[in-house]
């Protein structure tokens, strides 16, 4: 018995006396034997300091049982390593919504009750302030992002005015309870690349639609006034005219004609002895000279 006690004594690194006080053993030396020198235990777990890793702590020795909490209780030089699932963090999850104080965390291999693994929460006192939830426009961050009511879905609808003429583009939209700088209210600009198109803008003679009513020309400020050549000659008639950026077949841009209706009486005519106001110059055969002929179409060229 006494040389089974100093064996167990020897490789627990403990004293004969420390094992039989730990396993209430009565030990009896013999007359003239004594008990080793008791190796130091100061935990009381009966291993001493030179084989006891942490001999501050109890339930720390050769043998014990691992726990998943980043100790190695064994003493064996690993850590955790009876648990197949490695460490994670976990967060502390206050209000119950899924997501953890980014703040407040410690390494487990599974959770305790109010931990979670997403973090992200700011603010772990309110559910309703997570990234999972939608803005609204109460003036609170509620997705944790960072800004309070951008994109919430009880927002009114802006447009993007990247030109900053007040007019903004049908294509380009978000929700927010307020307008941010470069966005407007309305959707009406057909070109957002160009401050001077828009509604409001006039139109000139350049084809392009400024005004954004689908006519390029229309309504343009730098109209110019044509005039009906009815007979050809190059001059037109005062009495029939319309504006436009450029003229049609059949029409001029002066108004010089006194006879629309015939091809030989314009300002560019020679006054002829017959009567008329052949250069539209307001009198009647004034330098005129020779006979006045009869003159007849002759329409097939024969």
């Amino acid at each position: 018995m006494r040389w089974v006690l100093i064996l167990a004594a020897l490789i627990a690194g403990c004293g004969p006396a420390a094992i039989c006080e730990r396993f209430q053993l009565e030990c009896e030396l013999e007359e003239g034997i004594t008990w080793p020198e008791e190796p130091e235990d100061a935990d009381g777990d009966i291993y001493s300091s030179g084989v006891d890793c942490d001999d501050t702590d109890p339930s720390i020795h050769p043998g014990a049982t691992e726990v998943c909490d980043g100790v190695d209780q064994d003493c064996d030089g690993l850590i955790d390593e009876d648990f197949p699932e490695p460490r994670q963090v976990w967060y502390l999850d206050e209000d119950g919504d899924g997501y953890g104080d980014p703040d407040t965390f410690e390494l487990a291999c599974e959770a305790r009750s109010g931990w979670v693994l997403e973090a992200g929460d700011c603010n772990d006192q309110n559910a309703s302030e997570n990234p999972s939830e939608p803005e609204d426009c109460t003036s609170r961050d509620r997705n944790c992002d960072g800004e309070a009511t951008e994109g919430s879905p009880d927002g009114a609808l802006w447009y993007r005015d990247a030109d900053d003429d007040g007019y903004g583009d049908p294509a380009l939209t978000q929700l927010d309870c307020e307008a941010q700088e470069g966005w407007v209210s309305n959707d009406l600009d057909c070109d957002d690349t160009d401050d001077t198109v828009h509604p409001a803008a006039e139109e000139s003679c350049d084809e392009l639609d400024h005004d954004c009513n689908g006519d390029p020309q229309a309504d343009a400020v730098d109209l110019a006034s044509f005039y009906a050549d009815a007979d050809g000659d190059g001059y037109g008639d005062a009495t029939v005219s319309y504006q436009a950026c450029e003229p049609s077949a059949g029409w001029v841009d002066n108004d010089e004609d006194c006879d629309d209706g015939d091809r030989g009486t314009n300002p560019g005519a020679a006054e002829c002895p017959d009567a008329r106001d052949n250069d539209c110059d307001g009198t009647v055969d004034e330098g005129a000279t020779g006979t006045a002929s009869e003159w007849y179409a002759d329409l097939d060229g024969d």
